[in-house]
């Protein structure tokens, strides 16, 4: 039996998780790149419900061509579920990453 693996990153949206770390779009697209380069299977490209920054830089990750596929992150919620399927757009191979929190904290009413 031949075993399968397969490379999943989560740099550009769990990287900005520390206090002062925020990437810019430009910055995003770059290193979206540049990790699409190393052979990465997929590559989560945000959180687009998050913010206008993090669904300009989804958007225009969305239009790269590398070879990689992509992912995107989600709260449970229609609002982030349905910004995801309008950047998707007739893309086949996009992947949503939906999060239930076991707390109603920051969960909101979407």
């Amino acid at each position: 039996m031949v075993r399968q693996v397969t490379l999943f990153d989560t740099t550009l949206r769990d990287g900005e998780q520390a206090p002062m770390n925020a990437m810019s779009v430009d910055t995003k697209v770059m290193l979206f790149k540049q990790i699409a380069a190393t052979g990465i299977d997929r590559i989560e490209a945000g959180f687009p419900a998050a913010s206008q920054s993090d669904y300009e830089a989804a958007s225009l990750i969305l239009q790269e061509e590398t070879g990689a596929a992509v992912s995107l992150f989600a709260r449970a919620t229609r609002r982030d579920i349905e910004c995801c399927l309008e950047l998707a757009g007739n893309r086949r191979d996009l992947e949503i990453q939906i999060l239930v929190t076991g707390s109603e904290v920051g969960v909101g009413s979407g």
